[in-house]
């Protein structure tokens, strides 16, 4: 693919509202990325990332003049902001009630794991313990050997016993159990009116098929 076409698709998939320069008045290939960059990434870093956006993370996005390349770059500044994890989204979830994590509020310590995983494992300090002082909760999570992915982790499942805590049963976790569950009993209550269906239509069968001998019979009795 062409630069020149690369970066109008580029362009078009990065701001579906259309509200940038029109790229009609752009011929130039290397304009057009420069046109993406100032006008697209600057002002919509985040939108694409919500999932790091919730964290806290900033999402900073650069160009690479010499090979005309757009780069994404996350950012990663040790969670110093803010925590908000929130979990898979679904309409059917209210996250109203979801309470914040900050930073002052927790204690986090690096210390070694155990299992498999070799020298990765058992002689870095990867695994991360973290305390949150208002509530005494202790959460220890060694999921990766990402030190980082692992403090990631460790502050959602934090913020779900958290949010278990202070909520109960309007909980993101019992929202999501009750929404199972309805989802659960809908797919029984089909299935019941299926086998009922298909009894009904198996009786309706069996009834037409006698009453059809019974015409055979009386007619080759005649």
């Amino acid at each position: 693919m062409k630069k020149e076409s690369f970066a109008r698709v580029l362009l078009g998939l990065l701001d579906m509202r259309k509200q940038l320069i029109p790229v009609a008045k752009i011929n130039n290939a290397n304009k057009l990325i420069r046109a993406i960059h100032t006008n697209v990434l600057n002002k919509y870093t985040c939108l694409g990332f919500p999932q790091y956006r919730s964290c806290g993370i900033p999402v900073t996005c650069s160009m690479d003049v010499n090979s005309k390349s757009l780069i994404l770059c996350i950012v990663k500044q040790n969670l110093q902001c803010p925590i908000y994890v929130r979990g898979k989204t679904s309409r059917h979830l209210d996250y109203s009630r979801v309470p914040k994590l900050l930073e002052e509020d927790l204690e986090e310590q690096h210390v070694r794991g155990s299992g498999p995983g070799g020298q990765a494992t058992n002689k870095t300090s990867n695994c991360v313990v973290l305390r949150h002082r208002p509530t005494g909760i202790v959460v220890k999570c060694h999921e990766t050997r990402s030190l980082w992915d692992n403090q990631r982790r460790a502050r959602e499942i934090l913020l779900r016993k958290f949010d278990n805590l202070i909520n109960g049963e309007y909980s993101l976790e019992s929202q999501e159990r009750n929404v199972q569950s309805k989802h659960l009993d809908e797919k029984q209550r089909r299935k019941k009116k299926l086998a009922e269906l298909k009894k009904a239509f198996k009786k309706r069968e069996v009834s037409f098929i006698l009453q059809l001998f019974y015409c055979d019979v009386k007619l080759n009795n005649k």
